[in-house]
């Protein structure tokens, strides 16, 4: 089609309540816009159900607005499917791009997104998450620039068993993004909830330049809330810029759990009011390391720091700081 509008709570899906399979929803229009509430989707429903099919959408100019969400989810022993977005320009406001796995034994599927431009806004997101023993899906970006702003997030969280899956951001057609994380922003991938127990994601992330700012809220981080290893948070820019933001992996649990590594490979890393790359452990098994490859660190103002910390009352170990 030329253009495809989907308002108020409209909807396109292909949906299945027993053993077989969601279908494919392929959607190719110049412009694509989805409001109030507005879905495309393909979902497995039910504990008995089979897997979710695939859902394509590929256009010009997309638009996910006001409540409304692309995405592939399961309830059962089948796998969600992938979701797969292509785009010159996406724009996500107060929307979701989703995959999830919501118990039983299936897995959350692939969300991919391959654009020169993707902004999220108010609140829109890019997410996959488990609420079974079934991994979450992998967050796979291809982008020249991204925006974040007013709560916009990447996030992949495990609710139970499975594991919460990679966010990987990466260049498109050679060039490298420039990535822009304001106003309570966040990429994430994390353990959440008294009763998960999967590993957090890897967090990898290949950009041009870097920005965080400018108040302590916006965030790169991974941790477990209990038992599980949070996941590595591995970075390569040629700037990255942490204006009152952080870059963290933690283990919060006081029991057990690991917190992950940070590595940061980048021509200049500036760390300023109140910036802060940190790993923390809240209990025995030692913080992550943080590993920084710079051709050069600036860090100015009270409260920018570069640290590793144990809080465990019961001993262990903080983790080591290289800077080259």
């Amino acid at each position: 089609a030329s253009t495809v509008a989907l308002t108020n709570s409209a909807r396109i899906s292909s949906s299945n309540l027993g053993a077989g399979l969601g279908g494919l929803v392929d959607i190719t229009a110049d412009m694509i816009t989805l409001r109030n509430g507005s879905r495309i989707e393909s979902d497995a429903i039910g504990s008995t159900s089979g897997g979710a099919g695939v859902v394509s959408i590929t256009g010009r100019a997309i638009r996910i607005e006001s409540g409304s969400e692309i995405s592939s989810v399961t309830e059962g022993s089948g796998d969600a499917g992938a979701v797969a977005i292509t785009a010159d320009s996406l724009v996500i406001d107060d929307g979701a791009i989703n995959s999830a796995a919501l118990g039983g034994t299936g897995a959350a599927g692939i969300v991919g997104i391959t654009a020169n431009s993707l902004d999220l806004r108010n609140t829109g997101e890019i997410t996959t998450s488990t609420r079974g023993s079934g991994a979450a899906g992998c967050i796979q970006v291809e982008a020249r620039s991204i925006t974040m702003s007013s709560g916009g997030a990447i996030t992949s969280q495990t609710f139970a068993a499975g594991r919460a899956g990679d966010i990987v951001i990466q260049p498109r057609a050679g060039t490298a993004p420039d990535i822009s994380i304001t106003g309570e922003s966040r990429i994430t991938s994390a353990q959440t909830g008294a009763r998960a127990t999967g590993d957090a994601g890897n967090i990898l992330i290949d950009a041009n330049r870097l920005y965080l700012g400018p108040a302590a809220t916006p965030s790169i981080s991974t941790n477990v809330a209990n038992r599980g290893l949070a996941g590595v948070i591995d970075i390569t820019a040629k700037s990255v810029v942490l204006d009152g933001a952080e870059i963290a992996s933690a283990a919060t649990g006081t029991v057990s759990g690991t917190a992950g590594a940070i590595d940061i490979t980048a021509d200049m890393l500036s760390i300023v009011n109140g910036g802060r790359i940190e790993t923390t452990s809240f209990n025995p098994d030692p913080a992550g390391a943080i590993s920084l490859k710079l051709g050069t660190l600036a860090a100015q103002g009270t409260g920018s720091e570069i640290t590793s910390e144990n809080l465990s009352q019961r001993g262990g170990t903080a983790g080591g700081i290289s800077i080259e």
